[in-house]
């Protein structure tokens, strides 16, 4: 197996690379009546030697090309000079001490303070909890976590490498010391304690086969199945905690459960995988006793699948939820636990409703989208008609509030300004808020910065919007270099968000930054989510496609200048993309993507997404999985553009065998074209969650120098 590295002096010559040689077998499946052949299958045994060698040469290859650009130590340097400015979070309160997470700058992880006074600004406060002292090479990050309503322990989860396994401590708040109480095989799992800090709930699965005894975990491809609620009692052993709920008939299931703020209930949420209907049930914490706790016992609220529910918090027995029930945009409806009543709080509007949240003297925040801008008003539970906008910048808005302590902390974030965050009193309202912190960025002046939203029509005439940022002055000739960034699955909104390697790549290759709110998020409710899923998933690839086109037409950049960037289901967007309409693109960077669209749902959590993807394993499904899965439609006969696919040897989410399975079909059926398809694959690293500074750094930087190498583009000062 070798690799012939002769890509110093690349710059869109005619040469074909000379890719490390990948075997290919002659394995077959037959699939629903259909006998498909799938040469890389030896590559899903992610440990195996031959794979090992395979991506070493691989990795090889791709930093020969990188690291050969004349400006990617300019790159690196300024990356990291931007990126060094203090990152401070939002603060909150714990009886009565005050924690916030705060980074100095390129610490690896965000370190989480305490402090007694949060208005003292000229006390910084103590270290409480740093993650970078877990391991040395700063890959070890914080999970989930929660506080004893009394703030006197902290149960908080542990990560490492990237995988989504966490190993759940406690942590007493007095003294700093973590107590011998140790709980793993926890994943995809929050973590909530009793109202009288006597244990916690959380959510674990059973240990994979393939790696007991193993310590390095997050590179095993098991199926996800059999989670289970449970609860462990503080000072006892793991083996002694209760399981709260445990379905076998249905393993795929997920739970998640949260006590409410006064302790009263425990609200249980189940889920079919990442479908977003819920069930709703409920724990009077009065009367349980893990002791002799029958899962027979839980109040089954909501016992069918029909709706999305969302639990925002409680005020004595009544319960308030988010949901869809029959309300695209959502809205929300209370549940009495006394007289057993549905009532309908807040009507449905014609924006989204994306968040509520309880605060002090019985006021209730709720954020709406509106065209992609988060507006935020609050009114009291008792008057929803006395509803006050909060007045902020356009950018993005998180708060942080509680029914117990009056202080109130909000945060905008914008695509051109770095955090922007705000106090006040809730006795005094809104109105005396302040600006009590703002982040400031080194080399950077967003006066000099211009964004744009703009709506532009699909294939279908459906109007999409896109966010466009760009240096002010910028020329409409059609040469500049874009990035188009879209996700377009899941129901997740791509939100207003600041990024500093953006920023240089705008600022220093003079580029244009393009963010397409394709169909299957959230931004118009759940028909806009519906518009692009299981049998709409083309919706997806046509709204990302028109974008390009829009870009194009209107003079902003060329084909050969548009670069086209996305993440795990964005990976999948852009990969299929490129096989559909590669003469549109000049660069294609893939991270973490879904590659092989028949086989996603056997891996770690990938039966969860047959919520948007569909079930291969139905044949209706999967005829029409096959029209775009990436790795199935690359067509050796069209010319592509350079390809650049990103994955970690620790990522437990979209496992790397769909990179290296796409990338080596990629190279096969298209070594003698002139662009470079590549894969680069990072060790000891995940699906991205909990990454080390330094890792995000030297991940960023391959990231711009691939795209302005294979663009062409000129580096300025």
């Amino acid at each position: 197996s070798k690799a012939t590295v002769s890509v110093l002096y690349w710059q869109h010559s005619n040469m074909a690379f000379t890719y490390p040689e990948a075997r290919r077998s002659d394995f077959t499946e037959e699939l629903h009546d259909v006998t498909r052949a799938d040469p890389y299958r030896w590559m899903e045994d992610s440990d195996s030697k031959e794979v090992k060698e395979w991506v070493g040469h691989e990795n090889d290859l791709a930093r020969s090309f990188i690291d050969s650009y004349e400006h990617k130590d300019k790159i690196y340097s300024k990356i990291k000079e931007r990126l060094d400015y203090e990152k401070h979070g939002l603060p909150w309160r714990e009886g009565k001490k005050w924690y916030y997470f705060f980074n100095t700058g390129l610490q690896n992880q965000s370190v989480l303070y305490v402090k007694d006074d949060i208005n003292d600004k000229a006390e910084k406060g103590k270290v409480f909890l740093d993650p970078n002292t877990l391991s040395s090479e700063g890959t070890s990050a914080l999970g989930a976590m929660d506080f004893t309503s009394s703030g006197s322990h902290l149960a908080y989860g542990v990560k490492k490498k990237g995988s989504d396994w966490s190993v759940l401590h406690v942590r007493n708040c007095e003294t700093g010391e973590d107590l011998p109480d140790k709980v793993e095989w926890v994943k995809h799992s929050g973590v909530s304690w009793d109202g009288e800090g006597k244990g916690f709930f959380y959510s674990r699965y059973p240990i994979p086969e393939s790696i007991k005894g193993n310590t390095d975990l997050g590179s095993e491809t098991d199926a996800a199945r059999d989670q289970r609620l449970c609860y462990h009692k503080l000072g006892t052993p793991q083996s002694e905690d209760v399981i709260i709920y445990h379905d076998p008939a249905t393993p795929t299931m997920m739970y998640g459960a949260g006590v409410s703020e006064d302790g009263k209930y425990c609200i249980i949420e189940s889920s079919k995988g990442c479908h977003p209907e819920n069930t709703v049930w409920c724990i009077e914490m009065a009367t349980f006793d893990p002791a002799t706790y029958k899962q027979e016992s839980i109040v089954k609220v909501i016992d069918e699948y029909n709706w999305n529910y969302s639990f925002i918090g409680n005020k004595d027995t009544v319960l308030y939820f988010r949901t869809t029930e029959n309300a695209d945009n959502k809205k929300i409806v209370t549940y009495d636990m006394s007289s057993k009543e549905w009532s309908d709080f807040l009507p449905e509007s014609e924006h989204v409703l994306k968040w509520g949240t309880m605060g002090y003297g019985g006021i209730m925040y709720v954020c709406y989208m509106q065209d992609v801008k988060k507006v935020v008003y609050y009114f009291p539970l008792s008057d929803i008609g006395n509803r006050t906008k909060l007045e902020t910048e356009i950018g993005s808005v998180s708060m942080s509030t509680s029914q117990k302590h009056p202080e109130v902390f909000y945060s905008v974030t914008s695509f051109i300004f770095a955090k922007r965050m705000y106090y006040y009193n809730a006795e005094e309202g809104p109105a005396k808020a302040t600006l009590w912190y703002e982040a400031k960025v080194s080399d950077h002046d967003s006066s000099k910065f211009e964004v744009e939203q703009v709506f532009y029509p699909s294939k279908d005439g459906t109007k999409v919007p896109m966010f466009l940022v760009y240096k002010k002055g910028m020329k409409r000739d059609g040469n500049n270099m874009c990035m188009l960034y879209g996700y377009g699955g899941f129901r997740v909104s791509m939100d207003v968000s600041f990024s500093t390697s953006l920023l240089t790549f705008i600022n220093n290759f003079n580029g244009v930054y393009a963010l397409a709110n394709i169909r299957g998020g959230l931004e118009y409710g759940e028909k806009w989510w519906k518009g692009g899923a299981l049998k709409q998933k083309q919706n997806c690839f046509d709204d990302f496609m028109y974008a390009a086109k829009y870009l194009q037409e209107t003079k902003i950049t060329c084909p050969a200048k548009q670069i086209i960037r996305g993440g795990s289901n964005g990976g999948t967007l852009v990969a299929a993309c490129a096989n559909q309409a590669p003469e549109l693109f000049g660069c294609v960077m893939a991270s973490v993507g879904v590659m092989d669209m028949t086989r996603f749902h056997k891996f770690t959590i990938g039966a969860a997404w047959r919520s948007d993807f569909g079930d291969p394993d139905v044949k209706e499904d999967y005829d029409y999985i096959m029209t775009y899965s990436p790795y199935h439609n690359i067509d050796g006969t069209k010319k592509y553009p350079a390809i650049l696919c990103q994955t970690g040897d620790h990522d437990d989410r979209v496992v790397p065998l769909h990179t290296y399975k796409y990338i080596a079909e990629m190279q096969y059926k298209c070594k003698s074209q002139e662009n470079p398809f590549f894969a680069l694959v990072e060790v000891d690293a995940g699906h991205g969650g909990g990454k080390p500074t330094e890792k995000v750094i030297a991940e960023l930087t391959d990231t711009y120098t691939f795209m302005a190498k294979v663009c062409g583009a000129s580096w300025t000062d």
